[in-house]
């Protein structure tokens, strides 16, 4: 789930350019900001922190697409440099036998779909809210 700071407040799909960060981040980290790393695995991933481990981190913006119906959404990853320009690419899950379950920049995956719920509305279940 990802945090509003207003229930009024409104989502602006495909033109708002954002920074994902999130609230808390673990002591190993330079940031929890999430960034798009080029290298080490098959496809872009996505990560947090500054220079992952010596790997590139590719510079861009995320943005929030509308998928399926009302409250369906999908998250997107646009390059600052891209052929052709403009050109963003979904986000989606990957299952790595080696490390679990990894998020990825690519357009051969399903999108990784988002729901957002308000941080007052969001059921106590153990479950973290970012």
């Amino acid at each position: 789930m990802l945090k509003t700071e207003n229930i009024n407040d409104f989502i602006f799909t495909g033109y708002t350019s954002l920074d994902i960060v999130f609230e808390k981040k673990t002591k190993c980290a330079e940031s929890s900001k999430w960034v798009v790393v080029k290298g080490g695995f098959m496809e872009p991933w996505i990560g947090i922190g500054g220079g992952v481990n010596g790997k590139s981190v590719i510079d861009g913006l995320f943005k929030i697409e509308r998928i399926r119906g009302f409250l369906r959404y999908k998250l997107v990853f646009c390059p600052t440099i891209s052929d052709p320009p403009g050109l963003c690419n979904n986000i989606g899950r990957f299952f790595d036998n080696e490390n679990g379950l990894r998020l990825i920049m690519s357009e051969n995956f399903k999108p990784f779909e988002v729901v957002f719920v308000d941080v007052e509305d969001a059921p106590r279940s153990g479950r973290s809210v970012v």
